[in-house]
């Protein structure tokens, strides 16, 4: 057990592997057994006449592939030949079957027993093992999928201590080129991309000009530069767009598609398959063209969708250069028209993520034809993540044109912002999935909205027009929606959009010291304005209830005939928390006349309460039904009302009247958990859902 605790490794993706040598050092006949089987299930299973998969097959292929390669001086089993008797031969005849699952299986499989001192010797037995005689398209398939794996380990420096990296790029370039007639040609694009993704690996490696590790080898340091230069002439040929077209309608075209447009994208822009710049002297082997007109040519209407798609993935994937600033605001251009006539959901989402890079990269100004286009489908489109996206690009089209204005809106502005932030607003409520929420805090994050929308801009537009107060609040109520989200990461973007709104300087705070500032900065930018004072007086009082409606609510609170009940669709939210806050502004600024008006109508919501109540039966809930957050929460957001309605009349030396005395006098005997608060114990700012020293730092009280 020492023994393979020692050789455990962590894989890419977290994986524990074993090396090949050790593994079965430490179970010594299981390498004879899984040989026999293999041989078994591969004489019943992998031969063309046969339909059926042996059980035994896939587990064994699946052990070999979990296992590391083992190297030279691990003094593995390779000298005695058990290796290659056991193993490769079954593997090599399950690379020629006729299942693609198999097929792939088998070639990582392969990877683990290769010795790491004669690789291509072996890439080379693989290449011609049953091809002498007949073209057989399942080889052809096995043996470049098995080739791509072993280049990718050798990507991850298993062998790194007896490969020659040189002489491995050299003879695989050599090997590619002369195969590629058989492999690009085949009637399969299957085949053919399964050579392109070989080659661009090989490139990959030429590319990165690694060293060997071993010493005192006598390989030339800089490979075959011509083969290398053909091959890379021959990706290029490869991956035209033309060809692509041509593929529709063949097994595995899809595959084709991404694969060349992906290759087509990079080597236009200077890259690797590894997204590594290519060296000077690469470069100088390939000649692309125009840039722009090649990259155009891959995100054409015309293409097929798959192809599309991943030419503008691979863009957006593709560290923005020097040159590629200065085609951002053309492919930009381009992009937004095909939006307009885009089919395909995931053409469109990459496009819109497209113009979101080449925004923020270029800094030439955004043109109306661009911003239209976005604007549409962000609006029409029936896709959700389309739409998404839409709304994360737009918010960065918005910004760049406010920037471009040095940061003030004018009327038109307002006008254009109207129709977004009603989006934002619906994007943001809890019952939206968790896509559009996180692309709604997106869009108030990164187009600095909250920023923008601020005193000065409203100001200067609303002795004329009344909608930009009630633009600017509500983006800021989208903001006190999604700082309250049950998703950390939705509470923490939002802290930070409201961070650089109110303390640029100072670090996002937590969450809910981020809605604390939030509506201390709304109060200090909006008070006064009709629509913010309407807003925080409709918190204080909350939700309106009557005495039938009430009933119902207790009715189903004390229902015990549901299965499951309904979840909120926010458990994070704190409704009172907000009701407070709101309760602090309006108790500092409410009129004569809107007090007596509020505290009227906030005494009976809580009589119709208090009726239903005693109405209910007594025995339904422990401690009382008040108790329950479906019937607690209204009868405390509404006697929180009342107490700030009547404080509002009491710093005017005005009764709040015997009638609202009386109610607080009932409600204190149907509601004990709210007795202390009723009965005047402790103050509004000491109810139990705010910290008392947070409304000291903030200013509300004195």
């Amino acid at each position: 057990m020492n023994t393979v605790t020692r050789a455990r490794h962590f894989t890419a993706d977290g994986r524990h592997e074993v090396k090949f040598v050790e593994f079965f050092q430490r179970f010594p006949t299981l390498m004879t057994y899984l040989g026999a089987e293999l041989e078994k299930a591969t004489s019943l299973s992998c031969l063309e006449t046969s339909l059926d998969v042996h059980p035994s097959l896939y587990p064994i292929l699946a052990l070999l592939s979990r296992l590391r390669p083992s190297l030279d001086k691990d003094k593995s089993a390779y000298t005695d030949g058990k290796c290659g008797d056991d193993f490769f031969v079954p593997l090599v005849r399950c690379m020629s079957g006729r299942y693609l699952a198999v097929r792939t299986a088998a070639a990582r499989a392969m990877v683990p027993i290769l010795p790491s001192t004669r690789l291509c010797e072996y890439i080379d037995r693989i290449f011609t093992f049953e091809l002498v005689d007949k073209v057989n398209l399942n080889a052809i398939h096995g043996a470049l999928l098995c080739f791509l794996e072993v280049i990718n380990e050798v990507r991850r420096s298993a062998f790194s201590d007896d490969v020659c990296w040189a002489a491995f790029s050299a003879d695989a370039s050599r090997r590619l080129v002369a195969f590629a007639e058989c492999a690009v040609r085949a009637p399969c694009p299957m085949i053919s991309a399964t050579w392109l993704r070989c080659a661009e690996a090989i490139v990959a490696i030429e590319n990165s000009k690694r060293k060997c590790a071993r010493s005192n080898c006598a390989c030339r340091t800089t490979g075959d530069e011509n083969a290398i230069g053909e091959m890379l002439r021959m990706i290029w040929q490869c991956a035209a767009p033309v060809l692509s077209a041509n593929a529709e309608g063949h097994p595995g075209a899809s595959e084709w598609h991404r694969t060349a447009a992906g290759a087509r994208v990079r080597l236009t822009l200077g890259f690797d398959s590894w997204l590594v710049p290519l060296n000077d002297g690469l470069c100088a082997n390939l000649d692309t063209g125009d840039a722009l007109t090649a990259l155009l040519d891959t995100i054409s209407q015309d293409l097929p969708y798959e192809y599309r798609a991943e030419a503008y993935k691979t863009m957006f994937k593709t560290p923005i250069t020097k040159d590629a600033k200065v085609l951002s605001d053309k492919l930009r251009h381009f992009a937004a028209e095909n939006l307009a006539t885009e089919s395909r959901h995931t053409c469109a989402r990459r496009a819109l993520q497209c113009i979101d890079l080449w925004t923020a990269s270029s800094d030439a100004n955004v043109s109306s034809t661009v911003f239209t286009a976005v604007e549409s489908i962000t609006f029409s489109s029936i896709n959700e993540r389309v739409r998404s996206e839409g709304m994360r690009c737009l918010a960065v089209l918005y910004k760049r044109r406010i920037a471009q204005q040095n940061g003030s809106l004018n009327i038109d502005d307002f006008k254009s912002l109207d129709k977004f932030t009603r989006a934002l607003s619906i994007g943001s409520a809890p019952a939206q999935s968790a896509e559009t929420r996180r692309a709604a805090v997106d869009a108030l994050a990164r187009g600095d909205l909250l920023l923008y929308l601020n005193l000065e801009n409203v100001k200067r537009q609303e002795s004329s027009h009344d909608f930009p107060a009630q633009v600017a609040l509500s983006t800021w109520k989208c903001a006190l929606t999604l700082v309250e989200d049950e998703d950390v990461e939705i509470r923490a973007k939002a802290s930070i959009a409201i961070s650089r709104a109110v303390a640029p300087t100072v670090p996002s705070a937590h969450s809910e010291e981020s809605l604390c500032d939030a509506f201390a900065h709304m109060h200090s930018n909006f008070a006064g304005l009709r629509e913010f004072d309407d807003y925080c007086v409709q918190l204080a009082r909350g939700l309106a209830h009557d005495e039938a409606s009430f009933a119902s609510v207790i009715s189903n609170a004390t229902s015990v005939r549901r299965l499951f009940d309904k979840e909120a669709d926010n458990i994070h939210a704190e409704p009172l928390l907000l009701a407070q806050l709101a309760a602090t502004h309006a108790s500092q600024t409410l009129d004569v006349e809107r007090a007596r008006e509020g505290l009227r109508d906030v005494t009976e919501r809580i009589e119709c309460m208090l009726r239903a109540l005693r109405a209910s039966p007594e025995d339904v809930w422990v401690g009382g039904i008040a108790g329950h957050e479906a019937c607690f929460l209204p009868i405390s957001n509404a006697i929180l009302g009342a107490s700030v309605f009547a404080k509002a009349l009491e710093r005017q030396n005005l009764p709040s009247g015997e009638s609202f005395r009386e109610t607080m006098r009932s409600a204190s005997a149907a509601i004990p958990q709210l007795r202390l608060f009723v009965n005047g114990g402790l103050d509004m700012y000491d109810h139990v859902y705010l910290m008392k020293h947070r409304l000291w730092r903030l200013g509300a009280i004195s």
